[in-house]
């Protein structure tokens, strides 16, 4: 299997590695290019058929790698995400809508029959959009035994303001219902709160995503 990372350190990533994996890490910290266009970048540089997008700062717990490995077996699935607790896209017990990119196998033919992940939303809700490409060439998955304990307790108002601005891009893109009304009320209600950052930023986000779409 082909794991692809980034940042400058894989080392909580290792010792999860079994004997045929091969490992892709490129130095996101210096020449920060985005996850899109990274995970791409990487995805080129091995031939396996089955591709893992993994981020650094999470830790697959013992089993994980075998657990997807196993899951992609089934033929009519064309990607699979780790558990992190519940899935975040539920549609069936077996089938989300989208899945998680910080730990995800792809099958590698279908990755690149849909060109990858979309390089120009630069960092998160990326998988949203690969999710909704591949799902017209079979079922998203959900596999419990696979477990990726994900650090995400440390992400600051860069993170927000990608989040709710790919979120508008995306959702337009998709022909999906975008909330407007409670978005920006949100704006007001950090307002109301004195939380002026928090408005700011999620404010230009939201415009910058409509002038986007």
């Amino acid at each position: 299997m082909c794991v692809v990372t980034y940042r400058n350190t894989a080392e909580r990533i290792v010792p999860a590695l079994r004997s045929h994996d091969h490992l892709f890490v490129r130095d996101n910290t210096h020449d920060n290019v985005g996850f899109g266009k990274a995970a791409n970048e990487l995805a080129t540089k091995g031939t396996d058929p089955l591709i893992l997008f993994v981020n650094p700062d999470g830790d697959p717990q013992r089993g994980c790698f075998d657990a997807l490995e196993k899951y992609m077996a089934h033929l009519d699935v064309v990607a699979v995400e780790a558990s992190q607790g519940a899935p975040f896209a539920t549609f069936s017990p077996d089938r989300l809508t989208w899945a998680c990119a910080a730990c995800l196998v792809v099958r590698r033919h279908v990755f690149e029959a849909v060109c990858g992940f979309d390089e120009t939303l630069f960092l998160y809700c990326e998988d949203v959009d690969l999710s909704w490409k591949l799902a017209a060439h079979g079922r998203i998955g959900h596999c419990d035994e696979a477990v990726f304990l994900h650090d995400t307790n440390r992400r600051g108002p860069r993170a927000a303001y990608y989040t709710w601005r790919n979120t508008i891009i995306v959702r337009r893109r998709w022909g999906k219902p975008l909330q407007l009304s409670r978005e920006f009320r949100d704006v007001a209600a950090y307002i109301l709160r004195g939380r002026f950052g928090h408005a700011g930023v999620k404010a230009a986000a939201l415009l910058v995503g409509l002038s986007k779409s």
